[in-house]
């Protein structure tokens, strides 16, 4: 997401150094790489600037370490937590992961970053699906209105099919076993539950058919459950056909 080929040090004053343009003092928090480890950041704060590369800095564990300036990330302050990882005062790679993680315990399991939803897998099942939930999202195109949520991308998608009348793709994109398939479900599923298709075959099952027949009165809602539940049943098959091409 980041390149950090681009942070340095800019310049130094007396107990201040600028790291990618971002004013660091002592006394504020940052990020650091663990020795070894490129995927592991240390939260701690800056004890004092030795000079213009140079900051002592003690970790949240109390060790004390001498680090380059320009390893280190400016952090943001835990109530900082943000839906969306744009909206953060620092934007760099622990802090995307250290709001991503504060979200993840609240279980708030999706966060924006931009028009792109960043899902986790939480490993259980969450209240947080269904018609009530499908509600909340109804009619809300712009994502700067709605909250995090995978519905939220199936409204952004359907809504712009309306009013552009043009074709539109949802790309899902992640590890094996991290919910591709899953997201895909409830895409599908919010699409199905809110298309003006399913809302034209409610209407055909109350009425009389073409062949003479009748419809099937009192049955509106059971004939948009079972066209809901043949649409999902259908693109299940589709999705674990291409995620076992995929990953096989």
């Amino acid at each position: 997401l980041l390149n950090h080929a681009g942070l340095a040090v800019l310049g130094f004053a007396v107990g201040v150094v600028a790291i990618g343009g971002v004013r660091l003092k002592a006394g504020e928090p940052a990020w650091m790489r663990e020795v070894g480890k490129a995927d592991v950041f240390t939260r701690g704060v800056v004890t004092s600037i030795e000079s213009r590369t140079e900051c002592v800095v003690t970790t949240d564990g109390g060790a004390q370490l001498t680090k380059k300036a320009a390893d280190l990330y400016p952090a943001n302050a835990p109530s900082d937590a943000a839906p969306d990882h744009c909206a953060l005062i620092h934007l760099s790679e622990p802090c995307i992961l250290d709001n991503s993680r504060v979200r993840y315990e609240r279980n708030d399991i999706y966060t924006f970053t931009g028009r792109i939803l960043v899902a986790l897998n939480p490993f259980q099942s969450l209240p947080i699906y269904g018609d009530a939930m499908m509600k909340r999202f109804s009619a809300k195109s712009d994502g700067k209105e709605a909250e995090p949520h995978v519905y939220a991308i199936g409204e952004l998608a359907y809504a712009r099919m309306r009013r552009t009348g043009g074709s539109q793709a949802v790309v899902m994109s992640g590890e094996s076993g991290a919910g591709k398939t899953e997201a895909s479900k409830h895409v599908i599923e919010y699409l199905t539950s809110v298309s003006k298709f399913a809302k034209q075959q409610r209407a055909a099952a109350a009425s009389v058919g073409a062949d003479g027949r009748p419809g099937m009165k009192g049955g509106v809602s059971g004939s948009h459950r079972m066209s809901t539940e043949f649409a999902k049943q259908q693109s299940s098959l589709m999705l674990q056909q291409v995620a076992d091409a995929s990953t096989g």
